[in-house]
């Protein structure tokens, strides 16, 4: 309840249960509600996780995503780039290809770089199988865009996977 009193850009906070996906497990909270309404959702979110992550709430703009797999060999295969439509308290409604042009330069190149990093780390710590990363543009409380590369790592099919289109290799005839 005291990271609820700390200063966040929108005056609002979103509390996440870990291992949440499409959008569960988490509230969107005011700082005078950490001993209001929310604190009876927050204490069994505790007591059946033992954790929460709080982080500022953002205006998201756009929500994308990259899915990949990594074999056992630590060979790494990505697919192509996603969007995700989600509801305004994000809640996940539908996942397609990324349109021309949705994404800029940089914004792919960095979706990508932190895909392949992602994957890495993954490999390195003996995983092996499919896995995604989630990413979305935002404004913040002066209104410029900015971009998180990778706010979630999926290691397991996610919404979006197959829509994704991986492409993945054998080496068995």
């Amino acid at each position: 309840v005291e990271a609820l009193s700390a200063p966040s850009p929108r005056d609002n906070w979103l509390l996440r249960r870990p291992h949440g996906f499409a959008g569960r497990g988490r509230r969107r909270v005011r700082p005078d509600e950490g001993l209001g309404d929310a604190r009876t959702w927050i204490d069994a979110s505790l007591r059946y996780s033992g954790a929460l992550v709080v982080e500022p709430w953002v205006e998201r703009v756009a929500d994308f995503g990259l899915h990949g797999h990594v074999a056992a060999t630590g060979i790494v295969v990505l697919g192509e780039p996603t969007c995700q439509q989600m509801t305004e308290d994000g809640a996940w409604i539908e996942t397609r290809r990324v349109r021309h042009g949705e994404l800029g330069r940089e914004e792919a190149y960095s979706l990508l770089m932190a895909a392949k990093s992602s994957a890495d780390a993954l490999a390195r710590a003996g995983y092996f199988g499919a896995f995604g990363i989630d990413a979305f543009r935002w404004r913040d409380e002066h209104g410029k865009l900015q971009w998180n590369p990778r706010c979630e790592i999926n290691a397991r099919y996610s919404m979006g996977g197959g829509i994704g289109c991986l492409l993945y290799t054998s080496t068995s005839p």
